[in-house]
């Protein structure tokens, strides 16, 4: 997971976040402790539509 240049984040079954790595540390700006233990949407910035699939 630490190798990916991708962005991982993954979650309890709570929705909470456990662990990131450090490309998404490096996209989104955000350090795993800033994050651990919250949920996901603090990602959402409300700027852009909902894709509902």
């Amino acid at each position: 997971m630490e190798n990916l240049a991708e962005g991982v984040m993954v979650t309890d079954s709570n929705n909470r976040i456990i662990t990131v790595n450090k490309a998404f540390t490096r996209i989104t700006g955000y350090e795993e402790i800033e994050v651990k233990g919250k949920n996901p949407s603090l990602l959402s910035s409300n700027k852009q539509k909902s894709l509902v699939l």
